[in-house]
């Protein structure tokens, strides 16, 4: 987030002036990724492992460090060459074989390692833990990591020790280097000279979880009622540059194909005069407190790891990426809408967000936002043309570094901005400004400077599109149905319509069982089975006699069944039509009946809305018409 030059001179006062970032402290915990478990951890003692002592750097090299980049950052990275190959001890824990050393970076705040050449082999699981355990990032295997380099996290403390184990039976053993380690330095980090910060945040040494100004709303409290969707498109990035590590916030947007393409908006500003290594990029979704009070423990969280470039201008400050994956279904993700037009102006805006790298927030503002008519002039950075931004004036919550790039909503949860940056405080509410995105849309005129060419791939020209839910979640259900005969024999061989064009697929399993599959999850269904073929087949002169019997008052037919069988001329009544009509198809006047199937089924149409889940358990009763006698052949 940045800074405008009218806040910095009211500091005097105790503003805030905050920066484009903070460094992160964040607590892992064991599930905080959707991971494997490697079972040889349970046997393992870390003091038996050789150790890496790498120095720490002391505060005034990272400051050094800092004054010379036309942005900040809050870790110094520092060249390592660290390889699994030179663990020359190999244990065997179970029916797996295991190499493990420590790295300890004595007094350090915190470190985050980034591996390079890295080939796990088959089964393999890479995990990191702290010393007393209470931190675990892991395990990863081959799916997870997307290039021959991978940074899985950030840990507290000055020890970490790094776990690998593959099955006994692999011949090619795994294998991986650490050529960097960046190591993390505490808020102060922040108290550069133009900036000031307020004495509470002076006097917080951890960030990320827990760490945001007290003023800050928690997304899942009432105020973040009217945006239950769209809060779940938003997400925490970890960015990883040659020069540091930082983060914003960005959130997934929607575009006109309504596909589930992963592009993420956020703030170029995030990124500029630093030199990203999106691969390394981390994008942690579902990071918020589960009800409106803070919890004692850090909530789980979801991964996914590096990203591409797309787009992004500095005039209005957007940058666009695209996740190195789609977002699985597990993850409850939204891609939220946006509106492109100008006007109607809304009557009221939401920004969620993660301040210091904080649970995810909700800053609102009950009224309405105008466009700034006036240059920003940024602190360190150029400045930005006028009727370029919002403007908006927080009425719950504020904004601090980690912030940066997040949505601005309308009263209709559609994103028309990312924020840019201003000034906040629990104490005065300040301007914020976030860019435009009908603006942002065409940009600098190029693919690579605007949102369109992105977000309308199809080039419909509409200003405004809803969000939708994740199409990578929409799971696929199937429904076994067995379908026989009065006297329980299975019929095969049938056409068993699905009312439908998503793509069912019907398969006969034997005697009588169907199984409809690939039917997309909260969708409703008609099956209808049918058979129209060979109208003699099981018609006998026995079934003459016995419906002219029943028509005639002689012996009534024993089941209805039998009684919807013999309505040939299907009136909904037995009389002597059906008994002409069955004599005429065994002397082959006739080849087919006249107003009925061959076959008809009870109950004719099975209707299932809202499918949710697999259905079994469904019968349906055939009954070839004319047969009272039970001679057909079910295979014709």
């Amino acid at each position: 987030m940045l800074i405008s030059r009218e806040y910095f001179w009211r500091k005097v006062i105790g503003t805030a002036i905050l920066f484009l970032w903070v460094v992160l402290f964040i607590p892992f915990s064991v599930h905080a990724q959707e991971l494997i478990i490697d079972p040889s951890l349970a046997n393992f003692d870390s003091k038996s492992f050789p150790t890496y002592q790498i120095s720490a750097s002391d505060y005034s090299s990272f400051q050094d460090h800092n004054q010379k980049l036309p942005n900040g950052v809050f870790s110094l990275p520092k060249r390592v060459s660290i390889s699994s190959k030179n663990v020359e001890h190999v244990q065997i824990i179970g029916d797996r074989k295991v190499i493990a050393f420590n790295i300890q970076m004595k007094d350090a705040l915190g470190f985050a390692l980034i591996f390079d050449n890295i080939r796990l082999g088959n089964q393999g699981i890479l995990t990191l833990m702290s010393e007393d355990k209470s931190q675990q990032l892991g395990g990863f295997n081959a799916s997870h990591i997307k290039s021959n380099q991978f940074m899985p996290g950030l840990f507290r403390g000055d020890n970490v020790t790094i776990f690998y184990s593959e099955p006994i039976e692999n011949k090619d053993f795994g294998s991986f280097e650490i050529s960097r380690i960046d190591q993390i330095f505490d808020n102060s980090a922040l108290a550069k000279a133009q900036f000031t910060k307020p004495k509470d945040l002076l006097e917080k040494r951890d960030l990320g979880f827990n760490s945001s100004l007290f003023c800050n709303k928690n997304i899942n409290c009432p105020s973040g009622a009217p945006y239950r969707d769209v809060q779940r498109s938003v997400m925490r990035i970890i960015e990883v540059f040659e020069e540091g590590i930082g983060f914003c916030t960005g959130a997934l947007i929607n575009n006109t194909k309504n596909d589930g393409t992963p592009y993420v908006l956020s703030a170029n500003h995030c990124q500029d005069g630093l030199t990203p290594l999106y691969h390394l990029w981390r994008f942690d979704f579902n990071y918020e407190a589960p009800e409106c009070f803070n919890p004692a423990l850090e909530p789980a969280l979801k991964t996914i790891y590096g990203a591409q470039l797309r787009s992004n201008h500095q005039g209005t400050d957007f940058m666009l990426v695209e996740l190195s994956s789609k977002v699985p279904p597990s993850y409850n993700v939204f891609f939220a809408g946006w509106d492109r037009r100008n006007y109607p102006t809304p009557k009221t805006t939401a920004m969620i967000h993660h301040p210091f790298g904080d649970i995810k927030k909700i800053s609102i503002d009950r009224n309405q936002p105008y466009i700034y008519a006036d240059t920003i002039k940024w602190i360190g950075f150029a400045p930005t043309l006028p009727f370029t931004h919002y403007s908006t004036d927080w009425d719950e919550g504020t904004m601090q570094p980690g912030s940066s790039g997040a949505p601005l909503f309308n009263d209709f949860s559609k994103i028309i901005g990312q924020l840019h940056g201003g000034g906040a405080d629990c104490a005065f509410s300040f301007r914020s400004f976030f860019g435009i995105f009908n603006i942002s849309w065409n940009g600098g005129g190029t693919p690579s400077t605007g949102l369109k060419t992105w977000l309308d791939p199809m080039n419909s020209g509409k200003d405004t599109l809803i969000g939708i839910e994740n199409p990578n979640t929409i799971g696929y259900a199937k429904i076994r149905l067995r379908i026989i005969t009065h006297d329980s024999i299975g019929i095969p061989n049938l056409l068993v319509g699905t009312g439908s064009s998503l793509g069912v697929k019907v398969t006969y399993q034997g005697n009588g069982y169907y199984v409809l599959d690939s039917i997309p999850l909260s969708s409703s269904i008609t099956i209808l089975p049918t058979r129209d073929t060979l109208a003699k087949n099981g018609i006998t002169i026995q079934d003459v006699v016995l419906t002219q019997k029943h028509v005639l008052g002689v012996t009534n037919l024993s089941s209805s069944d039998k009684i919807l069988a013999a309505d040939v001329s299907n009136d909904q009544r037995l009389s002597v039509a059906d008994v002409l009509e069955l004599k005429k198809l065994l002397l082959d006047k006739i080849t087919f009946f006249v107003n009925n199937a061959s076959w008809r089924f009870d109950p004719p149409l099975v209707r299932i809305n809202n499918i949710f889940s697999d259905v079994s358990d469904i019968v349906i009763f055939g009954t070839k018409i004319g047969d009272v006698d039970y001679t057909r052949d079910v295979n014709h």
